[in-house]
């Protein structure tokens, strides 16, 4: 039965959204007012993953694991990301659910294709975010505001490394116009196989590869895709550029543990 699910997993193709129907659910903010503007300074924008903005109070929660962890100007991107608590399950329940896998409870199977195909869709806009409108939303409000810095770092958890890859191997041109130095890839649900030659050729610094391999989560992920999140960017045509960091962390504990990655990146937070 499991199998059954994983096979229309990767068959199901999410519906196509107009690229202004995602416009509208789109928006950066400032993490935090008291901070200037910097232009002999770098900004970091945070582009979080897959459900995680549920409500006010989720929100306000990433504003604040970010303030206490970045000592210069940071923003965070919002994106409708779905909400398997609304739509689905509790965060509990998601993890109970994925350790009955091998169950044959037909709730249990009803459920995970729920919530599977409900991933999917919200994985091909991360995509498409990426492609057409990201990069674009920041242009136009660091050009709108006339902010000056010295370059910019993208920082993305889950199916925001994603949209990172996407927005980068898309928009080159913009990428390098915006200047762009490091992406930071948390838990990246992005595949491991990527163009990453391409990517460090739109950017000035590195690329930062976070993986844990007790990501249950991305063990799961219903494609079978080999993610960032748990494995290491074996590249080593780019071995000075791509740094590989492994940790202990689930799947919904990096947004915890920024402080803690300070000392591996410290010209970034």
């Amino acid at each position: 039965m499991i199998e059954k699910i994983f096979k229309s997993f990767k068959r199901y193709s999410p519906f196509a959204y107009e690229h202004q129907e995602y416009k509208k659910h789109t928006t950066l903010v400032e993490c935090d007012h008291t901070k200037t503007w910097n232009p002999k300074s770098h900004i970091n924008v945070y582009i979080h993953g897959y459900s995680a903005i549920m409500n006010e109070s989720s929100k306000q929660a990433l504003v604040n694991h970010i303030n206490t962890s970045s000592d210069g100007k940071s923003l965070l991107y919002l994106w409708s990301s779905g909400s398997v608590a609304k739509h689905f399950l509790s965060k509990k329940q998601v993890i109970d659910v994925l350790s009955s896998l091998g169950s044959t409870s037909m709730l249990a199977v009803k459920k995970t294709e729920e919530l599977f195909m409900h991933f999917k869709e919200n994985q091909g806009k991360a995509e498409a975010i990426g492609e057409s409108i990201f990069l674009q939303d920041l242009f136009r409000l660091l050009d709108s505001k006339k902010i000056e810095y010295t370059h910019i770092n993208l920082i993305g958890h889950s199916l925001g490394a994603r949209m990172i890859c996407a927005s980068i191997l898309k928009n080159q041109e913009l990428a390098t116009r915006l200047k762009i130095k490091d992406v930071v890839f948390l838990g990246g649900a992005a595949p491991i196989e990527n163009d990453w030659w391409n990517l460090s050729q739109n950017i000035l610094g590195n690329i930062y590869n976070v993986y844990s391999k007790i990501d249950v989560a991305l063990m799961f992920k219903p494609d079978a895709e080999k993610c960032l999140g748990r494995y290491e960017i074996k590249d080593t045509s780019l071995s000075d550029r791509i740094v590989n960091i492994f940790v202990w962390y689930h799947h919904w504990d990096y947004w915890n543990h920024l402080k803690d990655l300070k000392i591996h990146m410290p010209n970034i937070f």
